[in-house]
């Protein structure tokens, strides 16, 4: 929430993006003497002049897209087809020993820990930064058995300061204390909490649930009373999470037409019948025609 990007994404219409004085890893490592590049979709905003694009976030070049590729129907932008997803196996694998073989572990890691973790592999300086993640160095390349991070508060898509985080993972526990349903959940699932009939509820005590022999949260065990300890150091910590969190005001939420890139609108005229450059950013002004620029470091340059 310290970024604003919530709640959901930054649309193809909306005219705002990362705060500036948000950092990131390109612009950490940027101080060290590296050269950045992003490759693949940036989803953090656009602006009317590209003034929220990577060349503005500290990355010294780009190839990607400014959004997913189900956001424009423009195919000369986003081929029609298909996408595939990543597998996760689970586990996360710390070192290799003499044998070249894999070590596995079920510690808790989240993708809040790269920046920090990127940062001290190359000697960068983020004291003056407020950062949710841990340098987990140590732990990644083996030289650690224990992960860094001992919590992890799950936030809904629609956050908000009343509710906090609707659970937090503490090792291998899981606490809810509040539960929605949500439409992408099939309603003939076997758990009513996760259809859209189940309404937001506020669960006082917090559900509690072992993933380590209970990973699909069937099993109820808020009452077992071995358990109290763990379900007390929970709520604590979400309190704490709580108080410590910045409510930046949401960047997601504004709407102007004349944001989108230009293959979003076939009205633009001249619209590109053929775009060859994926990198290539179309904008769109539709009164009285359509620029077609592309944003290469910190300079525009009109595409021919």
């Amino acid at each position: 929430m310290r970024s604003g990007i919530y709640p959901s994404v930054i649309r193809p219409d909306n005219p705002r993006g990362l705060p500036h004085n948000e950092t990131t890893i390109a612009e950490v490592l940027k101080n060290q003497g590296y050269r950045t590049l992003i490759v693949g979709k940036w989803h953090l905003g656009v602006g009317y002049e590209g003034e929220y694009l990577p060349a503005h976030h500290g990355f010294d070049d780009y190839l990607g897209v400014p959004y997913s590729h189900d956001m424009c129907p423009c195919y000369a932008c986003f081929p029609d087809k298909p996408c595939y997803d990543m597998c996760w196996s689970g586990h996360v694998i710390t070192g290799r020993t003499a044998t070249n073989s894999t070590t596995r572990t079920d510690e808790l890691l989240s993708s809040l820990e790269v920046l920090p973790t990127i940062a001290a592999l190359t000697g960068a300086d983020t004291s003056g930064l407020k950062l949710d993640g841990f340098d987990a160095s140590d732990f990644l390349l083996g030289k650690s058995f224990m992960s860094p991070r001992e919590y992890f508060a799950v936030y809904p898509k629609d956050p908000s300061p009343e509710t906090g985080p609707y659970a937090v993972v503490y090792q291998h526990l899981k606490a809810h204390f509040f539960t929605a349903g949500n439409g992408h959940s099939d309603d003939q699932n076997y758990d009513e909490m996760c259809t859209s009939r189940h309404p937001l509820t506020e669960h006082n005590p917090p559900l509690l649930y072992d993933l380590s022999v209970d990973p699909g949260e069937r099993w109820n065990i808020a009452n077992d009373s071995s358990f109290k300890p763990s379900l007390m150091k929970l709520t604590a910590w979400r309190t704490q999470h709580m108080a410590d969190m910045t409510w930046m005001t949401s960047v997601t939420l504004d709407r102007e037409e004349r944001s989108q890139p230009c293959c979003t609108d076939r009205r633009c005229n001249p619209f590109p019948s053929n775009i060859k450059l994926i990198a290539a950013f179309k904008y769109k002004y539709c009164e009285p025609y359509c620029h077609i620029r592309v944003f290469m470091q910190d300079k525009i340059k009109p595409v021919s």
